[in-house]
């Protein structure tokens, strides 16, 4: 059966559209039914300059072209000595940049890569000056790239109100300026930011992760340099935003930051303009977000996740229960997630406890049922956690 469908799509693809000119954009008829074709085939289209990166724990890191064949290694960032690399972002021209830890003190961990991946260099963190005269500078736990320049952040520099988040930005990813990312009037000393997402249609970065006393985020506009700290009347204080293309945002978080049982989110076209709380599928802190082509998926612990259609325009399914939950998961918490636009590829990293060895998953269509889950075992068992991934 599955020879006689594949030899269908075969003579559809290569009749109907040329292959360097095949697109999986779900605007274009054919891309629609290759989409379908991929999915059902179990197969991932093969595109020659794809390029997937994942960091995590212990200098771990990965690289793919297709998602589905990884090459781990634990010594490609100089430097790094029992640090864990938690993020990485790429500008869309050749380099990348990774953030982190050097070593389990958590002092600044910097990098760059101009061979897609394959080797790094150690660049220097620029120590901020506090009100008090003191430099200082921390480990970073997210970057992102956007309005020409890769943005990172990491915790709070101190306990006192005039001590903001750690910062920094670079143009090229080799030299860096150290930027303090404002907070609110009310804080707690072990805050943190965790995530960072460019808003291209307004030009701002948004920062998101712990924030106690009130529920608060960043937005930093990428021209000016000015941040602002802003309430958005989460129930939790853990919120993170995801900047979608349109130029609307998407908060997501849960109920409760300590006891996590569902995740939230809120949908606006500002900060200030948030929707009502939505509850979502997800039985725990949504850890990631991303949007594809047609919607957006969230990941949560314990294979959680759940998906928001823009046709529809509804968490899809919203209360359902017993919850949906990732196909072929076992018991894997997903930490980090990228979409690939060219394979039209979602795909999720994990961390996992016990004698499970680390997972990547990927999927063409984002929706539950449809995942493939892919283990890691030269990595170890259990392997370092996947903190962050990038794509082009």
């Amino acid at each position: 059966m599955k020879k006689g469908i594949l030899f269908f799509f075969l003579t559809v693809f290569f009749s109907c559209a040329e292959a360097s000119k095949f697109s999986l954009d779900t605007s274009n008829p054919l891309a629609i039914l290759g989409q379908f074709g991929w999915s059902y085939l179990g197969l991932v289209p093969a595109s020659p300059t794809a390029r997937f990166v994942a960091v995590g724990e212990a200098c771990s890191s990965w690289l793919s072209q297709d998602a589905i064949t990884w090459t781990y290694s634990k010594t490609r960032f100089p430097g790094c000595i029992d640090g864990a690399i938690q993020d990485v972002a790429y500008d869309g021209i050749g380099t990348w940049t990774a953030v982190g830890s050097k070593d389990a003190n958590g002092s600044c961990g910097l990098w760059y890569s101009t061979d897609e991946g394959e080797t790094w260099a150690q660049a220097n963190c620029d120590p901020l000056v506090l009100w008090s005269g003191a430099p200082v500078t921390k480990q970073l736990f997210a970057v992102t790239y956007g309005g020409g320049k890769f943005w990172a952040v990491g915790p709070h520099n101190g306990a006192s109100t005039s001590d903001e988040f750690f910062g920094q930005y670079s143009s090229d990813g080799i030299s860096w300026t150290s930027i303090a990312i404002e907070d609110g009037s009310t804080y707690e000393g072990a805050d943190y930011y965790d995530s960072a997402s460019f808003d291209s249609v307004n030009s701002k970065i948004y920062f998101g992760g712990q924030h106690q006393v009130n529920s608060e985020v960043a937005e930093l506009n990428s021209s000016t340099l000015a941040s602002s700290s802003v309430s958005i009347s989460m129930p939790s204080y853990i919120n993170r935003v995801l900047a979608l293309r349109s130029g609307q945002l998407l908060v997501y978080g849960s109920d409760n930051y300590l006891a996590p049982t569902i995740g939230k989110v809120k949908m606006g076209s500002s900060l200030a303009s948030l929707s009502g709380v939505m509850d979502t599928a997800v039985t725990s802190d949504i850890q990631s977000a991303i949007e594809g082509s047609d919607k957006i998926v969230i990941f949560g612990d314990q294979c959680a996740i759940d998906y928001y259609e823009f046709s529809a325009a509804v968490w899809h399914p919203t209360g359902a229960s017993p919850p949906p939950e990732m196909s072929n998961c076992s018991r894997l918490n997903w930490m980090s997630s990228a979409y690939n636009s060219a394979l039209g590829l979602f795909v999720a990293g994990a961390k996992v406890t016990g004698s499970v060895p680390t997972a990547f998953a990927y999927s063409a269509t984002g929706i539950p049922s449809d995942w493939t889950v892919l283990t890691q075992p030269d990595a170890g068992s259990p392997g370092p956690g996947i903190l962050g991934i990038a794509t082009h």
